[in-house]
């Protein structure tokens, strides 16, 4: 027997009932998935839900399973809003990743351990810097993974103080934020309007750090260009003090360190800079899969990417492989250190450690999956539902010999 059939058999059961559960309080499903890890099933249901439908959907699906797995009564049910990100996205997220490619879509990613280490290095700049500043901007798609990185770095630092966790994740979301790029060509939205929206919108004498990665850093002086043009053009602005800083790769003549006081009309100062940090390789630039997202520029949307990836890491690291490659980045960029070392080499062998790595994986991952299973009661269903299928494979036999 397919040791998975247990898992396909749980979601042919349970997606009716969640669509029921749903549809009686008159709300949206965006996604429902079995969190073994976590002994959760998750069901992600549209921003507008109201805090009794989904009480109302937890216990009609609670039912259910209990119904056809007596003995999963340790198995949750968590009825979330989409996932919430420790910054503010000021861009559509879609909830919903892409299905997992078959075994020989897997892609390669060849990355230089001295390239990571180097864009970790800026980020813990970017994130050192921040802690002089009211508000940290960055914009999709790069920042994504970079705001993902600093943000959860400081919450690991705020872990070891008293404050609660709804505290942190208001604090961060106050602080960090990521925008659309500002050539994104989105439907019905202006990027570069929206931006001076918030920022006008922000509490007076407000400082503002904006950050952006890139290959010569036009992205970063375009910003400049924006921030200084809405401090002229404006009688009288709530933001005191803004610096831009530049994730680069490549060089230009126009990379240059410039501060300055720009005035507004009515003659108050706030003082603009910008700087650039060079790395060996900005590896996350325009490499969707890595990043994790893919980008719908025209509707201002990321939307999650799920694939199965092997990271081929040069100089003293030879393979690093998982089944998704936006996470391993996040683990690589935040432990170098735990690495393991190899001196292996030679294309032939090279892939046969891959093949290897990737089969033991996925072997264990099973495995894992079952026993957890097994523990949850996820495998022993109840005799009615049992004999329930029977019937139902009998007449399904029945009308294919007709």
């Amino acid at each position: 027997m397919d040791s998975n059939h247990w898992s396909s058999e749980f979601e042919a059961l349970l997606k009716p009932a969640v669509d029921d559960a749903a549809k009686q309080v008159n709300a949206v499903v965006l996604s429902a998935a079995l969190d073994l890890r976590n002994s959760v099933f998750r069901i992600a249901m549209d921003e507008n839900t109201t805090i009794g439908q989904r009480t109302s959907i937890r216990e009609s699906v609670r039912q259910q399973i209990l119904k056809f797995y007596p003995h999963a009564k340790k198995l949750k049910v968590h009825v979330r809003l989409p996932y919430i990100y420790r910054f503010t996205p000021h861009l559509q997220i879609s909830p919903t990743a892409k299905a997992m490619p078959k075994f020989d879509e897997i892609e390669e990613f060849w990355l230089n351990l001295t390239a990571l280490a180097s864009l970790q290095k800026a980020y813990d700049t970017v994130l050192a810097e921040s802690t002089d500043f009211d508000f940290v901007v960055t914009f999709a798609l790069g920042g994504v993974p970079a705001a993902n990185y600093i943000t959860e770095k400081e919450d690991r630092k705020d872990r070891r103080s008293s404050i609660d966790v709804d505290a942190r994740l208001e604090r961060l979301q106050r602080k960090y934020h990521v925008f659309p790029g500002l050539n994104w060509q989105t439907s019905g939205i202006d990027t570069k309007k929206d931006l001076i929206r918030w920022l006008t919108g922000l509490p007076k004498s407000s400082s503002v750090l904006f950050f952006d990665t890139g290959t010569e850093g036009n992205g970063p002086r375009q910003i400049h260009k924006l921030i200084k043009a809405y401090i002229q053009d404006d009688e009288r602005v709530s933001i005191s003090r803004v610096r831009v800083i530049g994730v680069v790769d490549g060089t230009s003549k126009d990379q240059k360190h410039q501060s300055e006081i720009v005035h507004v009309r009515s003659g108050e100062g706030v003082s603009l800079s910008i700087d650039y940090l060079r790395v060996k390789q900005v590896v996350t630039e325009d490499c969707q899969a890595l990043l994790g997202y893919d980008s719908l520029r025209k509707f201002g949307l990321v939307q999650p990417v799920s694939t199965k990836a092997v990271l081929k890491i040069t100089d003293v690291v030879s393979i690093f492989g998982a089944n998704a490659a936006a996470p391993v980045l996040s683990h690589l960029l935040g432990k170098l250190n735990r690495i393991g070392r190899s001196d292996v080499g030679g294309s032939d062998l090279h892939r046969k450690i891959v093949t290897d790595f990737i089969l033991s994986e996925s072997r264990e991952n099973e495995q894992l999956r079952l026993e957890k299973a097994a523990e949850l009661g996820l495998t022993c269903r109840s005799a009615d539902t049992r004999m329930q299928t029977k019937l139902a494979t009998r007449r399904n036999k029945a009308k294919r010999r007709k």
